[in-house]
């Protein structure tokens, strides 16, 4: 009996029992964040690449001509083709670019836009699969992809 009465009373080991407990949950709350965190920087760095490029193809007299330039630079931020891109699997065929063209009418002597009766529109986006560490894709069933998209008013294009 005392020996028992001494074995309940014994707090010695209860902060390493704890520590056991909630390490798995603590764990996984951390792995989370980060992969959330690497998921929410490779979403950023594709949005700023479709801006660069969106910038540049924007203020060119020929769009058409100077795609795949405008695809390189949304991939890895230059014209080189031996530059590392921001994301690992990455590649300029991934980006797509879509033209479309608004009507920009005049009413009352104002339009919304600057320009003519017609503005030209460049719309970018891209779409790759997430790797991370691997935690969000097993929440989501396998399958995660980082998508961005941009669109810009073709300034440069002449008429």
């Amino acid at each position: 009996m005392r020996f028992i009465r001494r074995y309940l009373n014994d707090t010695s080991g209860i902060a390493a029992i704890e520590g056991a407990l909630l390490f798995p949950l603590l764990a996984t709350i951390g792995f989370g964040i980060v992969d959330c965190s690497m998921l929410m920087m490779q979403n950023h760095k594709l949005a700023a690449g479709l801006t660069s490029a969106g910038n540049y193809l924007s203020k060119t007299q020929d769009p058409f001509s100077v795609e795949s330039k405008a695809k390189q630079l949304a991939v890895n931020g230059t014209f080189s083709h031996a530059a590392k891109p921001f994301i690992e699997n990455l590649q300029p065929d991934n980006v797509s670019i879509s033209y479309r063209n608004i009507t920009n009418q005049e009413t009352n002597g104002s339009r919304d836009y600057r320009g003519g009766d017609m503005i030209g529109i460049a719309a970018f986006s891209v779409s790759v699969p997430y790797d991370g560490l691997g935690f969000l894709k097993t929440l989501t069933g396998g399958s995660l992809n980082v998508s961005a998209r941009y669109e810009t008013r073709l300034i440069g294009m002449s008429a």
